[in-house]
């Protein structure tokens, strides 16, 4: 019965990891979707927040979170190394 239950937990944490990445995942997918909604940035200003938002997964999240009035400030900080 102990190792039923350690295998049980086991599989609760590896499914809750792939949820994790694969929202994460979705997230990035959806990263340069929301910056060609930003009509002031340029091609080479919307790659170069692709990249940075992209490789950190935390700032992937938290640009989803923001209003979408807040998007471009948030990017054009981010672009000059004000974040």
């Amino acid at each position: 019965m102990i190792i039923g239950n350690q295998i049980d937990e086991a599989t609760k944490k590896i499914s809750g990891a792939i949820g994790v990445d694969l929202d994460i995942a979705n997230k990035r997918d959806k990263i340069n979707e929301e910056l060609r909604k930003l009509p002031n940035l340029s091609r080479a200003e919307r790659h170069k927040a692709l990249i940075a938002i992209g490789c950190d997964h935390e700032m992937a999240a938290l640009c989803f979170t923001l209003e979408n009035d807040e998007k471009e400030d948030f990017v054009r900080a981010l672009l000059s190394g004000g974040l």
